[in-house]
């Protein structure tokens, strides 16, 4: 690479991929961490879609090794493919919008082998269905606002991906465990339970959102 970016040519750049969201907070934290790495990733000339790939196998991993106390691991390591494949692509240049649909759909395909694993672990499959039904339609949602309205992807629900991952880390914690006469089974059940509460929630903030900014859209228009 002839020239290697700046923290804020990095920022600037991400943010641009993002619709402009502000970068600060968790998100510059992430970015802070994810840099480094990517900027070897790069250097190694490892692709973005490689990286997305490798999520997804990861992904599938954690449904395989769900009773395994190291699935945790590899959770976390799908989780941080995730963030790597978009960083390192802005460092390489190969940003592009198929590469954008491309993570997208690695991330539905993901999500799924996550609401598996959670069955796996013993939650009702009702639940987790409606889970997971949720926060595939968040995601449909903000994908057809974003493209009628960039600004609208800024918006963030009380229960975005690295929320739902947290929600199936627990999950996997909490199968090994019995709290207070409560079996592993019975606390994944209400850890599904709450995912599930949170991403009924998330879905209807963001119909809201969609609905507030459509309006105002066709306002304007009028």
């Amino acid at each position: 690479m002839a020239h290697v970016m700046s923290k804020d040519e990095f920022f600037d750049a991400w943010s641009s991929l993002h619709g402009g969201v502000e970068v600060s907070g968790a998100v510059k934290g992430w970015l802070l961490i994810a840099r480094p790495i990517a900027l070897l990733l790069a250097k190694l000339k490892i692709s973005a879609h490689f990286l997305t790939a490798a999520g997804v196998v990861a992904s599938v991993a954690v449904w395989r090794c769900a009773a395994h106390p190291y699935a945790i691991a590899i959770l976390a390591l799908a989780l941080a493919l995730d963030g790597l494949d978009g960083s390192t692509s802005i460092l390489l240049g190969t940003s592009s919008k198929w590469g954008a649909i491309l993570d997208s759909c690695a991330d539905r395909i993901a999500e799924f082998f996550w609401a598996l694993t959670f069955y796996a672990l013993g939650a009702s499959w009702w639940i987790v269905g409606i889970a997971w039904l949720a926060a595939f339609v968040q995601e449909y949602v903000r994908a057809r606002l974003a493209a009628l309205d960039s600004a609208a992807i800024t918006y963030v629900s009380i229960c975005e991906r690295p929320v739902r991952a947290i929600f199936l880390g627990l999950a996997m914690l909490f199968s090994t465990l019995a709290i207070h006469g409560m079996t592993g089974a019975s606390l994944v059940q209400k850890t599904a339970i709450f995912w599930s509460t949170f991403q009924v929630v998330a879905l209807v903030t963001v119909l809201m959102e969609a609905f507030t900014r459509l309006r105002s859209v066709n306002s304007i228009d009028d």
